[in-house]
């Protein structure tokens, strides 16, 4: 395997997630067609939106969803529960 992307629905969006890429393999838009792909399938679902999540260290990431046609969502905070 050299690449890897969670994509989830809920019913009303679609969620994207640690999509990741062989360091060998990058440069070869393996991580855009996982992306096009994950798209396609939430579309067929009905999803209107999608959102992927990004480390905030992650500025390559960062750079690829900003390029990939994602906006940062300034209003959204995420919460987590260790158990």
């Amino acid at each position: 395997m050299v690449g890897s992307l969670i994509a989830g629905w809920d019913g009303w969006r679609g969620s994207m997630a640690r999509l990741a890429v062989d360091r060998a393999y990058r440069g070869n838009r393996i991580a855009t067609r996982l992306v096009e792909r994950a798209e396609a399938r939430l579309r067929k679902r009905g999803a209107k939106r999608i959102g992927a999540l990004v480390f905030a260290d992650n500025t390559l990431g960062q750079r690829f969803w900003r390029t990939a046609g994602y906006r940062r969502e300034p209003t959204v905070t995420r919460f987590v529960k260790n158990l």
